[in-house]
C-alpha cells in the first residue's frame, strides 16, 4: 500500500485514542494529535541515557509532545522551540503551542549551530517495524533535520526519537 493509504488506515485507528485539536479537530493530515497516555512516553524518554545527558533538545511542536516539552522545561533542558524564560509554575502552559508563542524567542541557525543539538524528538503519523517514521505528509521534520544538519547542529549519529501511540 502507498503512504497515504497507510496513514489513513492508522488515522482511523487513532480516532479511538486521539485528543482532538481545538482548531483542526480530527484532521490528522494537518497536525499530529495528542493521545491518551502520551505522558507515559515523556516519562520513558526522560529515563533514557540520551535524554539524561542532553543539554539541547529539539522537540517538534506536535500536540503529542506537549508532555515531553513540559518534562524538558522542568529538567532545565535548552528546548529549541522553547528558548525563552519560563516562570516557575508556568511549565505546563509553556509546553503548549500558545505557551510557545508567549515564552519563546527567535533564535538564529547560527546560534543553534553554536549550541549544537544533542537529541531530536518528533511526533509521528506512523512508524514501520524497522523504525522508518512518516509524519502527516508535509515534510516539516525532514526539513528541520536537514536545516540543522546543514549548519552542523546535528549529525548522522544524533539520536531521533519518534513518539506515537501503539496503533501508530
Amino acid at each position: 500500500p502507498d503512504k497515504l493509504s497507510l496513514r489513513q488506515s492508522v488515522w482511523e485507528e487513532l480516532r479511538r485514542v486521539a485528543l482532538p485539536d481545538a482548531r483542526l479537530h480530527w484532521n490528522f493530515g494537518e497536525f499530529v494529535p495528542d493521545f491518551i497516555g502520551s505522558e507515559r512516553c515523556a516519562a520513558a524518554i526522560a529515563e533514557m541515557e540520551w535524554y539524561r545527558i542532553s543539554r539541547v533538545v529539539f522537540i517538534a511542536p506536535d500536540n503529542s509532545l506537549c508532555a515531553m516539552r513540559e518534562q524538558a522545561i522542568r529538567d532545565d533542558k535548552q528546548v529549541l522551540v522553547e528558548a525563552g524564560t519560563v516562570p516557575e509554575a508556568q511549565e505546563t502552559f509553556a509546553a503548549t503551542l500558545d505557551g510557545l508563542d508567549r515564552f519563546s524567542r527567535p533564535i538564529s541557525l547560527e546560534e543553534i549551530a553554536r549550541l549544537g543539538v544533542d537529541l531530536m524528538v518528533t511526533g509521528i503519523s506512523l512508524v514501520t517495524l524497522k523504525g522508518v517514521r512518516w509524519g502527516k505528509g508535509h515534510g516539516y521534520f525532514d526539513l528541520e533535520w536537514g536545516m540543522l544538519r546543514d549548519v552542523g547542529a546535528v549529525a548522522e549519529g544524533t539520536p531521533v526519537i519518534a513518539v506515537g501511540h501503539d496503533c501508530q
